[in-house]
């Protein structure tokens, strides 16, 4: 057991060291046992300022909290699909689309031309192809979308070749740059549907070139004649506002 003296000389220095460690003055204020002082911390745990035994009040620590609740907390103004997608793709178009009867016209454009490479090219007027030919131009027509969107072809700008019609560099729009892109859209139209055959072939253990496949290479060849001069020729007939 400790002698009454020694327990009276380490109070003292408990009481001084409390008071004058990190910057604090001596002073009278009574001093919360360590047994209680832990029970009032967590009953005021929502004060603006916390107290660590031995490390005094540190004011910066709320304000480092309030700035990682900020950074984790979804902000207000969130950023909309089109706009994270120009980022991603390092200032890229956004995707909306402007003009939704010309997109549909596209569908119609692309819906036709694998039906007429089935039924007057490929298996001439045989009926019972039909069902295939239509699946392989919707999945045709969801390609052009995918690229369409990837290259702005539903913005209005797209008449233009998104050229500025008031701009110095207009000379190079127009129904030309319309039709420029028009092929490099349907360019990517036409990988993702090949990617898409090559995959469904290695998923399905099958030779590539089965059902709608067979489509395929005439698909690419009268659809970039096709898109390329309806694209033009839709850019002609555009009023510019």
């Amino acid at each position: 057991r400790c002698q009454p003296g020694l327990a009276t000389i380490i109070t003292s220095l408990l009481f001084l060291g409390n008071n004058c460690i990190d910057g604090f003055a001596p002073s009278t204020t009574v001093i919360m046992p360590r047994a209680l002082f832990g029970n009032h911390a967590m009953c005021n745990s929502a004060a603006s300022t916390k107290l660590f035994g031995g490390n005094g009040i540190d004011p910066d620590h709320d304000l480092k909290e309030e700035e990682e609740a900020s950074r984790m907390a979804p902000s207000k103004n969130s950023t909309p699909p089109s706009a994270m997608f120009a980022t991603l793709t390092g200032g890229g178009p956004p995707l909306d689309v402007d003009d939704t009867q010309l997109l549909l016209y596209d569908v119609f454009l692309l819906v036709n031309l694998s039906v007429s490479i089935s039924f007057l090219v490929i298996h001439r007027m045989n009926f019972s192809y039909l069902p295939s030919s239509l699946n392989e131009g919707a999945l045709l027509s969801i390609c052009w979308i995918v690229a369409g969107l990837a290259n702005g072809a539903f913005l209005s700008s797209a008449v233009d070749g998104h050229y500025d019609p008031m701009g110095a560099d207009y000379e190079k729009g127009g129904p030309r740059a319309a039709g420029l892109l028009a092929i490099s859209t349907f360019v990517g139209t036409s990988s993702l549907r090949i990617m898409i055959a090559l995959g469904m072939a290695v998923v399905q253990h099958r030779p590539v070139g089965i059902g709608g496949e067979e489509l395929i290479p005439l698909q690419i060849l009268f659809g970039l004649v096709l898109m390329s001069g309806w694209r033009s020729v839709h850019s002609v007939n555009t009023p510019r506002i």
